[in-house]
Formats: structure tokens, sequence, C-alpha cells
């Protein structure tokens, strides 16, 4: 016998089902459905693809939120069109397997690199201008270590969409072409930011260097003043403070040596 579409009075997930058994359990939320009732659910809910007729109890939210999405991700208006269909798959998650695809298009703005870059630099701008210890390059934006980060985060919540089960394999392959562009490009970033961090750690090292010089500088000046005063010293008529003066010239290098260590 051929199935006959339906759809989970629970969930909302589209069924095919057998229209001669009583009862079925729901394959998306593992609920017990009566055929009848969800059959008779599925054709309430999508009447008006058929005849674009507005007939009683059609969910006429649903077909609001839906053309609202629809029409502004034709008019690419993403961030609009991304938070209506957030609204259709809060709370007719299984209407239409579809909008969860449309949904990811209208987050990442029809698929695209270039967003995803200046998200994630508009992330690790943020990131800047809450913390003070991210190194920057001199123009006050954020470090490329956090933009790399950010970019990161934005592949693994694709990779971890708990419904792309849910696409069509054309859907999918589109997706997976998505996913194969932003690790390209994360490659390029991560290549970028080995060269910045090598060239840090060669400023720090020579940083360190010149404050190494500088100190040793510093205590050769400040202990070369006991070297003249034991000098002046040993100078006197008086054994005693002949005996003074020659015991800082001898312990003043020491000195200088533990100070420098």
């Amino acid at each position: 016998m051929p199935l006959t579409k339906a759809q989970c009075t629970n969930c909302g997930g589209l069924l095919e089902v057998d229209s001669s058994k009583e009862a079925a359990v729901c394959p998306h939320c593992g609920t017990p459905y009566i055929v009848e009732k969800a059959i008779n659910n599925y054709q309430t809910i999508h009447t008006y693809n058929i005849n674009n007729a507005v007939i009683e109890n059609v969910d006429q939210e649903y077909i609001r939120l839906k053309k609202q999405a629809d029409y502004c991700l034709e008019k690419s208006s993403f961030d609009e069109a991304e938070t209506n269909y957030k609204q259709i798959l809060e709370k007719y998650r299984f209407v239409d397997p579809h909008n969860f695809f449309l949904s990811l298009k209208a987050s990442t703005h029809n698929f695209s690199v270039e967003y995803y870059k200046q998200r994630a630099q508009k992330s690790a701008d943020r990131a800047y201008e809450s913390r003070s210890d991210i190194l920057v390059d001199g123009t006050g934006k954020g470090s490329l270590e956090d933009k790399v980060r950010f970019l990161k985060e934005g592949i693994n919540s694709i990779k971890q969409n708990p419904f792309l089960n849910e696409y069509s394999p054309e859907e999918l392959q589109i997706v997976r072409t998505f996913i194969t562009r932003l690790e390209n490009e994360l490659k390029e970033q991560e290549k970028q930011l080995e060269v910045q961090q090598a060239e840090i750690q060669k400023k720090r090292a020579a940083y360190e260097e010149k404050e190494k010089r500088t100190l040793r500088n510093l205590l050769i000046f400040a202990l070369g003043i006991p070297e003249i005063i034991g000098l002046i010293i040993t100078a006197s008529s008086d054994m005693p403070m002949k005996l003074v003066g020659i015991l800082i010239m001898i312990f003043a290098p020491s000195l200088f040596v533990l100070l420098y260590k």
C-alpha cells in the first residue's frame, strides 16, 4: 500500500505513514501518535502550499514567518531572515526540513567566507576591548590569535549542527563545500599567526637583551662608586682604614656578580 504524508502531532516532524494502521511511533521525537490524526495534521498545515487559499485552522503564524523569512533571504536581508527562521525552528521544527538549511544559509550570509572572516575579526575586536593583555598590531584591532580562535569556533558550530541529518544530499554537499572553504581560510590565518608569533618572539628576545645590557651598565656604574671609595680609603695612613678599603675593593666585584645573576 502506498505511504501517505503525515505530520507528528507532538514535534511537527514530517512522516510517511501506512494509512491502514491505527498508530505508530514518531522517528523524530519517539512519541506514539494516531495515524489518522497525523495525516489530518499534515493536511491542515500544508493545504496553503497546494491552493494558496486561507482556510479554517491553518497555522497562520507559520505561514507569516515562512513567507517573511523566505522574502528576506531572497532580498539578502540575512539578519532578519535568520531571526525569522530561528522562530520557525523553535515552534515548527520539523514542518519542513528545508528550513534547517535555509536558516544556516541566512546565518552564514549565503555561505560567505568573507562574512565569516569579518565576524571573526569583530569578535576579536570585542575581546580586545574587554581585555588589556591582548597583543595588537598597533591599530586597535583584536589579535590575529583571537581571530583564528573565533574562526575555529564558527567552523565547529557548523560541523556539530545536530540537524545536519535533516538536510537533503544536495544541501549537505553545499554545507560541506562551505566548511572546506572555511578550513582553507583558517589554514591561511594560522600561517599568518605563526609568522606574527615568530616576529613577536624575536622582538621580545631583542627587548629582553636590551634590558639585560641596560641593567648590567647600571650595576657597573653603581658598583664603580664603592671601588673609588675603596681606593680613597686605602690611600689613608691609618692601617684599619686601609684594611676596610681593601675589603671594599675585593667584595664589590663579587657583589656585582651576585646581583647580576
